[in-house]
């Protein structure tokens, strides 16, 4: 009777881990597009995000990365086309439940390229490429076991500040 009690607490065992979502981990690549919405002139942006977890770290796993960001604004017959690429560093909690729900803090430094698009009428006022920061913060949730719905919030210099969605892909 102890040996049958025994084989089916392996075999109920083995059915919940083969189920449950593993967490971040050492060497996990993510990768994955994001959209969302800059608020200084309700522009969308477009972008991709790459982490890769170097370490673990307490109750988490650091992580660094790269960053692309495209988006458009208008103000006063002058467009401005931004493209900025970055590295990312960004710590994850993932010590939290099954796995499934990873909050993430970090920074980002980058550069952002600006093209402007002008009127005949020249304005004093004018945005330049530079060196950008921001700070963010988000979570994963992870719908199996490679592949993460991702809500990002990013706050930085040069007016940004953006709520942003995303899929990561686990490599």
């Amino acid at each position: 009777m102890k040996k049958i009690k025994f084989l089916i607490f392996v075999i109920f065992s083995l059915i919940i881990v083969s189920n449950a979502f593993p967490q971040l981990k050492k060497g996990d690549h993510l990768l994955g597009p994001t959209i969302g919405i800059w608020t200084k002139g309700s522009s969308v942006t477009l972008g991709g995000n790459y982490e890769y977890q170097i370490t673990q770290a307490g109750p988490g796993t650091i992580a660094i990365g790269a960053v692309f960001r495209n988006w458009s604004y208008s103000s006063a017959n002058i467009t401005y086309t931004n493209n900025m690429f970055g590295f990312q560093t960004n710590y994850n909690f993932n010590k939290i439940d099954n796995g499934k729900f990873v909050p993430f803090v970090g920074i980002v430094l980058g550069f952002n390229n600006i093209g402007k698009s002008t009127s005949p009428v020249n304005f004093a006022f004018a945005y330049s490429s530079g060196f950008w920061t921001w700070l963010q913060g988000g979570v994963r949730y992870f719908v199996d076991d490679n592949v993460a719905i991702v809500g990002r919030f990013g706050l930085g210099n040069n007016d940004f500040l953006t709520p942003e969605i995303g899929v990561d892909f686990r490599l």
